[in-house]
């Protein structure tokens, strides 16, 4: 299992101007707060990589996934990994 396989995909097929001055055909990714944003410079790393913190075990009702959803009803791209299985709906 890996977490950089998708990154690694994009970086290799996007050209460097596009994530540079083109930002918009970047896609959005969920990524866990307790394993990608555990110090600045992961924080730092992942935040450039337009990675948006969750806490696994919140639900969906969090901040984090408002902001993906506005950024879908805009028509952007939002990518949830296969491994997002800890996501659940929580009332």
């Amino acid at each position: 299992m890996s977490t950089f396989n998708f990154a690694l995909f994009i970086s290799g097929v996007l050209k460097w101007q596009h994530l540079v001055t083109r930002n918009d055909v970047m896609r959005w990714a969920l990524g866990a707060s307790e394993i990608c944003f555990t110090n600045n410079f992961y924080a730092r790393f992942f935040g450039y990589g337009r990675v948006v913190p969750v806490i696994r075990g919140d639900g969906v009702y969090q901040p984090s996934m408002d902001f993906l959803l506005k950024k879908l009803n805009k028509g952007g791209w939002v990518h949830v990994f296969p491994e997002g299985m800890y996501l659940k709906w929580y009332t």
